[in-house]
């Protein structure tokens, strides 16, 4: 015997249930009975649900469900701009930037996305696009760490290293632990 129970798995006089195809593990949920044709769809995420896959680290999963949210609200500006600013953190800079100005166009525009957008174009080097959403952001009034660290990458690639590392010393008296300044500074010899 190979150590099983009399009668199969479920014990004696059961028989085991015939293997089968398994549950999806994504898309919509198919009903038995006499309405078989029948198809649940799984609800959509919502973004606070997103956010929390972010924070957790989770960021495949976030994307995955911020496509899935997008392909049935495409307009929805919210989920656009959070998906750009995944995208962002991803290393897609492209894709990030092509959310974020869908972002804009459907009216989702605020400072953090401003900031994203601006990030997306200076790593693509489309700095005279970067620089006229970082003077937006300057006319706000806003002092970012960002916004400085922006510039200041923008300059030292521009060869005005002067005016980078004013901008790096403007970013570090905002934030001293800031990564991206601290790289900068050393970069550029700033202390």
């Amino acid at each position: 015997m190979d150590g099983s129970p009399p009668g199969g798995e479920g014990g004696p006089g059961r028989k085991s249930p015939p293997p089968g195809p398994a549950l999806p593990a994504r898309g919509p949920v198919r009903t038995t009975g006499p309405r078989s044709a029948r198809v649940v769809p799984r609800p959509l995420p919502s973004l606070s649900r997103i956010r929390a896959l972010r924070e957790l680290g989770e960021d495949e999963t976030a994307l995955h469900e911020l496509d899935r949210l997008l392909r049935a609200q495409p307009k929805n500006g919210k989920a656009l701009a959070l998906r750009g600013r995944l995208q962002l953190d991803m290393g897609l800079y492209r894709a990030a930037l092509a959310d974020l100005e869908a972002a804009a166009a459907a009216g989702e525009e605020g400072l953090a996305d401003l900031l994203a957008r601006a990030d997306a174009l200076v790593r693509l080097h489309r700095y005279p696009e970067a620089e006229e959403v970082l003077d937006r952001v300057r006319v706000s009034g806003a002092r970012r760490t960002l916004l400085h660290v922006l510039l200041a990458e923008i300059r030292a690639d521009q060869g005005r290293e002067e005016e980078a590392r004013r901008e790096v010393r403007e970013a570090l008296r905002l934030d001293a632990r800031n990564p991206r300044a601290l790289l900068l500074a050393r970069r550029l010899g700033v202390r």
